[in-house]
């Protein structure tokens, strides 16, 4: 990223639950080393393109309008020079992609009514109704 640093893993040893746990939690430090070089405006679009409700991200349309793109030709010129070995921070983008490709997969979804919720539901009607119980929706 901007920084030469990896947002979620902060390093080698970071486990895949620590990892998971900041990306879901929207986690990361924008403070210190290079960070500190880096803009006011550049740090709130990292902000807003790692928002942890999809919902609530960037479209990339907004991304191309954003001030810091959008004023980019006036952006200072400065070189960053990275604190980490780039072997560092690869360890660390290896750490993240890792953790995530570990994750548990999700459920697969599949229809409300052929849910094993539904299905109970319908056995119970059916004693119901051949019991003459009245039901109650």
């Amino acid at each position: 990223m901007l920084s030469g640093e990896a947002p979620f893993a902060t390093g080698v040893n970071d486990t895949p639950s620590e990892i998971l746990a900041r990306v879901g939690e929207g986690r990361f430090a924008m403070s210190g080393g290079n960070w500190n070089k880096v803009s006011d405006l550049a740090k709130d679009l990292v902000r807003r393109m790692l928002h942890v409700d999809p919902s609530k991200r960037l479209p990339a349309r907004q991304i191309l309008q954003h001030p810091w793109i959008v004023q980019r030709h006036q952006l200072p010129n400065t070189t960053l020079h990275y604190s980490q070995k780039p072997s560092a921070i690869k360890g660390a983008i290896d750490s993240t992609y890792r953790a995530i490709e570990s994750a548990a997969n999700p459920a697969p979804l599949c229809p409300v009514n052929a849910s094993a919720l539904a299905q109970r539901r319908r056995q119970h009607r059916v004693k119901s109704i051949s019991g003459n119980a009245k039901m109650v929706a």
